[in-house]
């Protein structure tokens, strides 16, 4: 159905262009082309080479105020003054990059509606390079009574003849998103369902469905026409290598030649940090290695390893292999690579990673390599405690020898890293702890030990139970400090005094041991003649 656009972006579109005065889309220089039969007819965009003749699939024109599309297709596009309901389409990419498309310009066929001519715009692309990503925004539209129309063509691909379906949108609309006469265009064109993207035929002569296989060589469309430069204008380009080289597009020289449009960068001296410094496509040669390993001398020197000798720290880790060679895991001033414990774990880092000590470059007198007794298993070098359950590795492998052994905590297993509690200490096994024990180191089955001075030292162990002065052995009463009693009515047993009848039996008992043990004392320690007079003196009362 056709019908006026309820508001036009601009005026009518001016005269469309002879046919002469078109320009075909090419890609690597040849017109684009593309086979019968693979679409609907009024959708079947065609294209091929008959002979010497060429006809192109698409083209394109323009002036000083509007950009022409035009398409060959299989059959008319027109039906009862009216366009079919199909949509034929061009994306343009702007930017040099195939990835996305930035604009979509097409003819809609709109059975329900008016047909309209539609400008688009890509603002949210989707970067995958895919012609299906529809161009979601719209910048204007136009009817199609002025801005489109259908033109017979020469060709019949089909044995039929064949028509040009062709479009206009105005430049001043196109010049408001940023695209000026300067901008090369790369266009891919083909039929959809809707002038928004590309889902039907793509103009392709081997079947490509991607942007950046579908793109056509780069065109300048100014007041006079379009043109194609020269092979591979607006495409990406870089000059230089190493650090010198600079990305830009392709422009044509003087003899219609594309070349980049760009300098390359200043080269500087060569230094050993892996980068092509000089930009001669070499990195790092003038680097010496004295010692082989794979590492510069400079970047040993750098590191703070020894830049001839391939294990500097001999712990079986070849000085390439050390992991963050430039760091200080245990914070103890020495680098990694020259830090045979580099977590201070106890375990040397060899031993922690499964080596055997017969790195080249290893010292074995050095001793700071311990061969790992199961390399099957390994814990990490720069954290101490590889399980995370509180105890570091090396404490866990008490032989440091990389095996989990028989009486022996697994570093790899957190939960065997917290210990039971250690059982109160009790060394003479009474049962009162150590804390509670006045004498430690004598048993005294007492639970509540007597400590007759009160000197915190329980009677079992106290020279001087009584606090008299007198050691035990030469104290006559070695339970009671009083060596006489004051008042004769007091009952004298033994040594000590206590109120008639009322002795307490505990103190008693005591007392009577230690006069017993008293008297057998002095008796292994006199003669038996001095024993039998004071056996006499005992008898007399």
């Amino acid at each position: 159905m056709t019908g006026l656009l309820f508001l036009p972006s601009t005026a009518a579109a001016r005269n469309f262009p002879q046919d002469a005065q078109w320009t075909p889309l090419t890609q690597m220089g040849v017109a684009v082309t593309d086979p019968d039969n693979d679409a609907q007819i009024e959708a079947n965009v065609v294209g091929y080479v008959e002979k010497i003749d060429t006809y192109a699939a698409a083209y394109v024109h323009s002036d000083d105020a509007f950009l022409y599309f035009r398409l060959r297709v299989d059959e008319t596009v027109m039906h009862l003054g009216s366009y079919k309901a199909t949509s034929w389409v061009c994306l343009i990419d702007t930017d040099a990059s195939l990835n996305s498309y930035e604009f979509a310009a097409g003819v809609h066929g709109n059975i329900l509606a008016s047909d309209v001519v539609e400008l688009r715009q890509n603002t949210m692309p989707t970067v995958n390079g895919n012609p299906k990503d529809k161009a979601e925004t719209v910048v204007a539209t136009y009817p199609v009574s002025t801005h489109a129309r259908e033109a017979p063509a020469t060709s019949m691909a089909n044995m039929n003849p064949d028509f040009f379906i062709d479009w206009a949108v105005a430049k001043v609309d196109l010049a408001a998103a940023g695209v000026t006469d300067q901008t090369p265009l790369r266009i891919i064109c083909g039929t959809s369902n809707d002038a928004s993207s590309l889902a039907g035929d793509l103009i392709s002569d081997i079947g490509d469905t991607t942007l950046d296989k579908l793109g056509t060589d780069p065109v300048l469309c100014g007041p006079t026409g379009c043109f194609v430069p020269c092979a591979g204008f607006g495409e990406a380009c870089t000059v230089g290598q190493g650090v010198c080289q600079v990305a830009s597009t392709n422009i044509c020289d003087a003899n219609g030649n594309a070349m980049c449009d760009a300098l390359p960068g200043e080269p500087m001296e060569e230094t050993c940090n892996g980068i092509d410094d000089n930009c001669d496509g070499m990195v790092d040669e003038p680097c010496m290695d004295k010692d082989g390993d794979g590492l510069s001398d400079a970047q040993e020197t750098m590191y703070g390893s020894h830049p001839e000798d391939s294990d500097s720290d001999d712990d079986g880790v070849s000085d390439p292999e050390e992991i963050d060679p430039g760091g200080d895991a245990d914070k103890d001033g020495k680098p990694n690579i020259a830090d045979e414990d580099s977590d201070n774990d106890g375990l040397f880092d060899g031993t922690e990673l499964g080596k055997d000590c017969s790195a080249e470059g290893t010292d074995p007198a050095a001793d700071k390599c311990i061969p790992d007794a199961d390399p099957t298993t390994t814990t990490e070098p720069l954290n101490p405690d590889t399980d995370g359950g509180g105890e570091a590795d090396g404490n866990e492998d008490g032989n440091h020898d990389g095996a989990l052994n028989a009486g022996e905590r697994d570093p790899n297993f957190a939960t065997d890293d917290i210990l039971p509690p250690e059982p109160p200490a009790d060394r003479d096994n009474d049962g009162i702890e150590d804390e509670a024990d006045p004498c430690p180191d004598v048993p005294d089955p007492d639970l509540t030990p007597a400590d007759t001075d009160h000197d915190a030292l329980g009677d079992a162990c106290d020279g001087d139970i009584d606090g008299d002065g007198l050691e035990n052995f030469a104290d006559p009463c070695p339970l009671d400090p009083r060596l006489s009693c004051p008042n004769p009515e007091i009952d004298v047993t033994g040594c000590a005094c206590h109120a008639a009848g009322h002795a307490d039996a505990r103190g008693f008992g005591a007392l009577l041991m230690a006069t017993l043990l008293l008297a057998v004392r002095r008796r292994r320690g006199r003669s038996p003649r001095s024993a039998t007079r004071q056996g006499s003196d005992l008898e007399t009362p």
